[in-house]
This record gives C-alpha cells, structure tokens and sequence, in this order.
C-alpha cells in the first residue's frame, strides 16, 4: 500500500511512500504523520497473508522508521511534540503502549477491558478517553504512566485545544480540561462525532449524515448541512484540505456556507427532500444553513415528483418556491334525511397513495395533484336487517378522478371493477373546477326523492282525475 504526500501550499503531490500493510489509525504532530498498519491478504491462486502490525512514522522524505506491533483488533493513534502513543484492543483487552518519536519505548501497560477509546495530542500534552459501560473517564498519558483527571456518566467526544488542554464534549456540555483544571465552557451536541477538523478561529464537528457544526469556545454550536465531502478532510490548524481524487485536494480557511429555504404551495400531500439537508412533510424545509454547493431540490407527491435545481453561494440566502395545484375532493354519505352520518375511509391512488382519511362524520375530503389519473376508494358502513337482528356491512365503491393541470376534474365509475368492489348506488359522475363533491345515498334513497315521486304521483292522480271530469263533461253535452 501507498500513502501520498502532497504539498500543502501547492496542492501538488511530491511522494508516494510505500508501507507494508492497511493503514487503520494515523496522527499527525507537525510535518510526521504516525501510521498504524493491519496486514491484508491477497486472491490469487490461494489466500496469502501480506503486511505486518506494526508502527510507521512518516516525514516529507519518506519512511524514516517503523515498529513492529502485537497483533490486534483495532488501534488508536495518537501524537503530541515529543511522544506518540498506540492503544491496541483484542478481544477486549487493552494495551497502551508510549514511544518516544524516535520509537523508543517508555511505557507498556494494561487497561481494564474498554468499549471505545480516543488518543489525542494537544501540543506537548498526551490524552486518553476510554468509554467503560457508557461512562467516559480521561487520563492524561505522561511517562510515569496514566493520571486520571475526571470521568462523566455518559459518552464524550475529545478533541485537542493545542495548547497541551483538551475539550471533552457531551450531549449536555462541554468541558476544558487544563493544567489539573476542569470547566465547563459551554453547551453540548447531541450528534455523534466522528472526526473534527482544527481552524485558526475554532473547530468544526464532523458527524454522520454530512453535517458539520462549528465550534467556538464559549459560543454555540452552528450546524451546516450537505457537508459530507468534509468527512475525508484533514486540518492543520489553519487551512481544511479536502480529497479530490489524482489532482489532490481543494483548500479552505473555513466551511463555505449559505441558507436554504424551500416552500411548497398548495394543499397536496408531499415530502419535500434535498439530500444532505433533510426532509419535510410540512410545507416549509428551512430555513437550514447548508455547505454552499448546488442543490436538487425534490418535491414528492403522489408517486410523482417535481425537481428544482438551486445554487446556494457562501454567505447568501436562496428561496424555492413550488406550486403544487391540487383538486379537492369531498365525498358525503348521506342517510335518508340527508344527513351526514356513520364511519367513511376514503383513499386516492396514484402510482402511490396520495391521502388516506378515516372519519367517523359521515364526510371526508382528499386533495390530489393536477394533471393526472386517480383511483378512489370508498368505503362505509350500511345496516341490513330483518326479524329481530340488524347486520352491519361494508361496502366498497370505486371511482375513477380525472384531472387537468388547470384544476378542472371529472369523477366517474371506477373502471377495472375489482372483486369486492361495486359502483355507487348514488352519484354516478361529478365535475368541476378546484373542488368536487361525491355523494352516496347510505340507503339508496333519500326524503327528498320520497317526497318528489310522491308529489309527482299525487299530480298524476289530479291530472287522471281531472281529465275524467272533463272527458265525461264533453260526453255529456253530446
């Protein structure tokens, strides 16, 4: 394997130094870089073992020495001005082992069995943090051996002060560990930390997800967002050298970073999603502070989607605004006074459900997105009974919605009558602008109708009769 060495002012790579192994852990203390490498094994006609465990410092000129380790797990690196420390794990066993930079030993010893660890060189000052059953306890690592200075109830995150001090921080707070001193300096983060990136005015955060926070002591926390690419970049203490493949790496002083907003106009259900930056299902997304980069804002509704593609420059604000026109759809279960009444679910389909309503009113209202073809399913309760017994039945109701980019919709019977689904025994087709109503006679019939055939049959009467009388007068007169 090849670690490369580039040139930090020019971007320009000037060694590829060749180690015998994976690296797993490294630290860095000036211009050395300290490697901790695994063996590996290769494929061919059979399986071979190649590389060793061992220790590799590393300067501008190549490999200037190296140690061979125990076998191990996992190992954790760390580095100050004078000393550079291994921490080997295996089988939940611990080892420290302390080396002067030119790999004399000063001290081997044995810990109790650990969960997770941290080695962090602040300056000339060496840090331990072990993580035992969800408590963190710090040691500070000298040649005498290890000095416990505190430990807390839950997990932390160490990171160098480089000044000799270290900062531990929590969900709850953060501390700043110095010259046997310990204060609480401000509030804590509630992500996990993977990595931090050292700057001349603070600290960035790194956690999974693509989410970088900056840290200023004494200040609060400022998230950024879509910052994944931040996950492989390094840190001097003043500049961030993020990977760009064979041409090296891209430079920054600080994370560039600006403020998004996206809006979603309309009633129809949808989630709004830009990756790196999260999702919403509320209408709004934002406002989120995000790396500043270009954007795929996503818009999903109904098995369908919108794209809008955004800019977001360092130190600006952009606002997306999508108009999503939607159709209401208002369905009614009537009973024989034409009132509202009795549990109703009703559902529209697209090439996914687009809403999903249970009342318990008799009346429930859908809205689904203009311009395309729907299924919607109703479903309620009607009563069927006989001598001494009433039953409760569901009934299932298909229809067809069809509708236009302009809001214009027609209802009518579903096609494709599946079993277990019949039509409507009311309103057969239904249309309008923007809105439509569906109502279902519960008990096929309502007063209204009662009233209306019996008038019409009281005026048929009327009419037989009077043509009677008059058909007799004329009769007569003959």
């Amino acid at each position: 394997m090849e670690v490369y060495v580039y040139d930090k002012n020019s971007g320009v790579r000037v060694a590829e130094v060749p180690v015998d192994g994976v690296v797993q852990s490294y630290a860095v203390a000036g211009d050395v870089f300290f490697a901790v490498t695994v063996p590996y094994y290769t494929d061919g006609t059979r399986w071979v073992k190649r590389g060793r465990y061992a220790l590799w410092k590393i300067g501008p000129g190549g490999v200037e020495r190296a140690v061979d380790l125990p076998s191990f797990a996992y190992a954790h690196v760390g580095a100050d001005c004078r000393s550079v420390a291994v921490l080997l794990i295996h089988e939940g066993n611990a080892t420290l082992l302390l080396y002067t930079h030119e790999f004399r030993l000063l001290l081997s010893t044995e810990l109790e069995p650990v969960e997770g660890a941290q080695l962090v060189g602040s300056g000339c000052g060496l840090w331990l943090a072990v993580l035992r059953e969800g408590r963190t306890v710090l040691y500070h690592v000298g040649d005498g051996g290890l000095e416990k200075i505190f430990d807390l109830d839950l997990p932390a995150y160490v990171m160098p002060d480089m000044r000799g001090g270290v900062y531990v921080i929590t969900q709850r707070h953060t501390y700043h560990v110095a010259a046997g001193q310990v204060l609480r300096v401000g509030e804590g983060y509630d992500k996990p930390i993977v990595k931090h990136l050292v700057v001349r005015e603070g600290y960035y955060l790194v956690s999974d997800g693509g989410v970088v926070a900056y840290f200023k002591p004494g200040g609060e926390m400022v998230e950024i967002y879509g910052a994944g690419l931040f996950s492989w970049a390094m840190s001097d203490g003043e500049y961030i050298y993020v990977p760009n493949g064979p041409r090296g790496f891209v430079k920054y002083r600080y994370v560039p970073n600006g403020t998004l907003t996206v809006r979603v106009l309309g009633e129809v259900p949808h989630v709004i999603e830009v990756e790196g930056a999260g999702l919403s299902a509320e209408g709004v997304l934002g406002p989120v502070r995000v790396f500043a980069q270009r954007y795929t804002v996503k818009v999903e509704h109904c098995g369908g989607s919108r794209e809008v593609v955004v800019e977001v420059k360092d130190g600006g604000e952009e606002t997306v605004a999508i108009r999503l026109t939607g159709v209401r759809i208002r369905v009614e279960v009537l009973d024989f006074f034409r009132r509202t009444s009795g549990y109703l679910s009703t559902a529209a389909y697209g090439r996914a459900t687009c809403a999903s309503v249970l009342s318990d009113k008799g009346v429930a209202e859908v809205v689904v997105p203009g311009g395309g073809e729907y299924s919607l399913v109703v479903a309620y309760y009607i009563s069927e009974g006989g001598a001494g017994y009433v039953l409760e039945k569901v009934r299932r109701l298909r229809y067809t919605v069809k509708t236009s980019d302009d809001g214009s919709v027609l209802v009518e019977p579903g096609r494709n009558i599946i079993r277990g689904y019949e039509e409507s025994p009311g309103m057969y087709f239904a249309w309008g602008r923007g809105e439509v109503t569906i109502q279902i006679y519960k008990d096929g019939v309502t007063y209204l109708e009662v009233i209306m055939a019996g008038a019409l049959a009281a005026l048929y009467m009327s009419w037989r009769h009077v043509k009677k009388r008059l058909g007799g007068y004329t009769q007569t007169r003959r």
